[in-house]
């Protein structure tokens, strides 16, 4: 089974750098061909901002690299400066094989900010680039041919499709049954999702999966 990424991941933005890139996994429909990404300097200095975008075979720590430079996604602008408190769009667009296929990207920005000092010995200001961070966030293209298809039986969520989905369940705790927990997990196609906190007998318990910008109640 693979142990995928939890909802707090997926809404966790950085903003512990001087640059927001948002939330680190964005998803491709299989009725669309782009997705824009907002990226926003949130420091009181100009930030140089690289994108580039390789390919893997899974979107998990283990993933490894299958192409360095896929031309079947394609970005624009790769190159940004950002001045103190402004935004920029980064547009993505998928243009590879229309096949029953769900393909992943790993999108790596590299943060630079970009200090105005002063040259005492010349009495002119250059600029300098310093301090640079590395930042990857995950890009997931759902197939063109998408089959969406899962099952439920004894309290195992196995995902049977070939598109990965989001999970959501809720309900007393196992543990406390005074207390409510919450699941979240973004699975792959064949995961097969156990939920560890949630006590799935209690009739006030619920599952249910967001696919694309629906809600569907498992149980």
């Amino acid at each position: 089974m693979k142990i995928l990424f939890s909802i707090l991941c997926l809404v966790l933005s950085f903003q512990s750098y001087a640059v927001n890139v948002g939330s680190i996994t964005s998803f491709i429909d299989s009725k669309s061909d782009t997705v824009v990404k907002e990226i926003a300097n949130e420091s009181k200095e100009a930030r140089l901002i690289l994108v580039k975008v390789i390919e893997i075979d899974e979107p998990t720590n283990k993933g490894t690299v299958i192409n360095n430079n896929p031309k079947n996604l394609l970005l624009s602008p790769s190159k940004v400066i950002l001045p103190a408190d402004t935004k920029e769009k980064i547009k993505f667009f998928y243009n590879g094989p229309k096949d029953d296929k769900e393909r992943y990207y790993r999108i790596i920005w590299t943060d630079s900010n970009i200090s105005n000092k002063s040259d005492k010995s010349t009495s002119k200001k250059k600029a300098f680039a310093t301090t640079t961070a590395v930042i990857s966030t995950i890009l997931v293209v759902t197939p063109r041919k998408e089959e969406f298809k899962y099952s439920l039986s004894n309290n195992v969520l196995i995902n049977q499709g070939n598109s990965s989905y989001h999970v959501v369940a809720y309900g007393q705790c196992i543990k406390d049954k005074k207390e409510k927990c919450k699941e979240d997990y973004y699975d792959l196609p064949g995961t097969k999702r156990t939920f560890k906190n949630i006590d799935l007998n209690d009739k006030q318990s619920f599952i249910g999966i967001w696919h694309e910008k629906n809600f569907i109640t498992v149980k």
